[in-house]
């Protein structure tokens, strides 16, 4: 699982690219790569495809750390 960070990092992609990309503003792409802001649905399926799928829905859920029941 790439997450958005990353796939921006590789692709050498910037956040007034990805936000050309996802028709949204430069700042609001800039708060999904850094992860302050998390995008809607609509939006996740919209990265999804300009990604070409190497940035999905699974990479804006937090880690969970697993507690085994006792």
């Amino acid at each position: 699982m790439t997450t958005l960070k990353e796939y921006c990092e590789d692709m050498k992609v910037s956040s007034y690219k990805l936000a050309k990309m996802c028709g949204v503003s430069q700042p609001c792409a800039h708060r999904w790569i850094t992860g302050k802001v998390a995008p809607t649905m609509y939006n996740i399926a919209v990265i999804t495809q300009v990604t070409g799928g190497k940035v999905t829905a699974l990479s804006f859920v937090p880690e969970i750390e697993y507690v085994s029941p006792e």
